[in-house]
């Protein structure tokens, strides 16, 4: 079985000055379904 993954980037500035919505952020993250992009699963089949 296939585990899609999601990269979530963010600023250093943002991780140091804005820890809050940094946070938020990824909680959102988690909370959405993983979208699988249409290339990687064309590369599978």
């Amino acid at each position: 079985m296939k585990h899609p993954q999601q990269v979530i980037r963010f600023w250093n500035n943002d991780v140091m000055n804005n820890i809050e919505n940094v946070m938020i952020a990824i909680n959102q993250a988690l909370e959405a379904p993983a979208v699988m992009l249409s290339y990687l699963t064309e590369k599978e089949n």
